[in-house]
């Protein structure tokens, strides 16, 4: 991560590692002292909990998000694992995406969206996001998925990854503006 120029500092996978792994013995996993050390000042800056060389994020999503951390944490409980795991996770889900919004534009469209693809994978943002372990990516992407479902009329399947894109990040709630100013009222219930 030093090469990308990232800062080791701050790897939210960390985050979502601890709060998936603490939420089943601790009534809260907002509790500051789970990420960072006890303050000596109150004006003092944070000094994060370490998981080997990297520093433990806060955690600050919506609960419902824990239920895919926690799902990972069954096959990885350790957190270099659960690491790898995220990573390829976040990267399967980008791939798919990828794959369904082309395959959605139509032959020309598509190709053309599917060749350019290389250039959303090579992006710093997407390198970024891979690397630091944040939730954007997958985010984007469902809330993409969702979309593709609604206009094929596949309402449930379409709803259902809207609606946990937008309890897990508020940003895809605009997408209810959209159909609601397109008066898609079954897509949008």
């Amino acid at each position: 991560s030093r090469g990308l120029g990232l800062s080791v500092s701050h790897y939210c996978a960390s985050a979502y590692f601890v709060a998936a792994q603490s939420a089943a013995t601790v009534p809260n996993v907002y509790e500051y002292d789970l990420y960072s050390f006890p303050a000596e000042k109150t004006d003092a800056l944070r000094k994060p909990r370490r998981i080997g060389s990297f520093n433990i994020d806060v955690y600050e999503y919506p609960p419902p998000f824990l239920l895919l951390p926690r799902a990972l944490m069954v096959m990885t409980p350790d957190f270099l694992r659960f690491r790898m795991m995220w990573f390829a996770l976040n990267g399967a889900v980008l791939l798919i995406g990828l794959l369904a919004v082309s395959r959605t534009l139509g032959p020309v469209a598509g190709r053309r969206a599917l060749l350019l693809s290389p250039l959303v994978l090579a992006s710093d943002f997407t390198i970024h996001t891979l690397q630091v372990g944040n939730l954007q990516a997958i985010i984007f992407v469902i809330a993409m998925l969702a979309m593709v479902l609604l206009a094929q009329r596949r309402y449930a399947a379409g709803g259902a990854l809207l609606a946990f894109a937008t309890v897990s990040k508020l940003f895809p709630g605009l997408l209810l503006v959209y159909l609601l100013v397109r008066r898609e009222w079954r897509a949008l219930a």
